[in-house]
């Protein structure tokens, strides 16, 4: 099937931006920049005094991260429209990686307890985190191939 004009810029497109998040995911993952934010959430609660009610918060921060998180996938897979045969794959990893950032960045600890459990000596982290970039990288490789 051959691309027309505009399909092509969209998938180039998409694989930019794919590119810039995962490079922006990986400055942070270096610099720690979650934990400055969260550090900085804390003590803005305090200083306003509703660090005690600070679980609604969270709770609303949380679903509003999924909520742009669902919309920015809802764009992805109408903007590929006619190309997710051949990006399906990441746009899922892109979702993959989005949900787990969007946990990671609320800190809920019953959610990080969960997540640090293990399966088979590998913590759910890992296998959560992982598993996106991994089908990111899978479908990037099949398209290459075929180049």
């Amino acid at each position: 099937m051959a691309l027309t004009r505009a399909q092509d810029s969209r998938e180039r497109a998409f694989w930019r931006l794919v590119a810039l998040a995962m490079l922006s995911l990986g400055v942070n993952k270096q610099l720690d920049l979650q934990s400055m934010l969260t550090a900085a959430g804390r003590c803005l609660s305090q200083l306003q005094g509703w660090y005690e009610e600070r679980q609604v918060f969270q709770r609303k921060f949380i679903i509003g991260l999924l909520i742009v998180a669902g919309l920015l996938l809802a764009l992805a897979v109408w903007l590929m429209r006619g190309r997710l045969r051949r990006n399906g794959m990441a746009v899922l990893g892109v979702a993959f990686v989005t949900a787990f950032v969007a946990v990671r960045a609320v800190g809920f600890h019953h959610v990080d307890t969960l997540i640090d459990s293990r399966l088979l000596d590998i913590r759910y982290n890992v296998l959560f985190e992982l598993s996106g970039l991994v089908l990111i990288a899978a479908n990037a490789i099949a398209l290459i191939a075929v180049l």
